[in-house]
């Protein structure tokens, strides 16, 4: 396998945390850095089922839509720092058009979220202008 984790109940969980704070508050905008590699592996929703270049991203996206795993973030800034590293937790090598997908697969259930995708990078020393 790939080594990685199930990253989307963690997001899930911190973007359910992050609304209530923010309701509470009456915060806004809200921000939500998630550090991951994002390979996000569990047994209902997996980046391996990116097994072609050509097998596009939606088909995941709509999946955990069907789960009901789709984080609430509406209103809020995400940036993802840790991603496209180009090798898994194990060294292996990825290709560039799985790095590709699986950033489309995020990016897919931000919106779906109702987030905006302000960040999605190797490395991040500060939050970009753009979040």
């Amino acid at each position: 396998g790939l080594g990685g984790s199930d990253i989307l109940t963690a997001v899930d969980t911190a973007a359910s945390n992050l609304q209530a704070q923010g309701s509470a508050d009456g915060v806004a905008p809200k921000y939500l850095v998630v550090l991951s590699d994002g390979l996000q592996l569990s047994s209902d929703i997996s980046v391996e089922s990116f097994t072609a270049e050509a097998i596009p991203a939606q088909p995941l996206i709509d999946h955990a839509k069907r789960l009901r795993l789709t984080p609430s973030l509406t209103g809020a800034q995400v940036a993802f720092a840790g991603v496209k590293s180009g090798q898994t937790a194990h060294g292996q090598q990825l290709p560039d058009w799985f790095e590709t997908r699986v950033g489309e697969f995020w990016q897919g259930l931000v919106v779906a979220g109702g987030g905006r995708m302000c960040a999605y990078e190797p490395d991040l020393q500060s939050l970009p202008s753009s979040c």
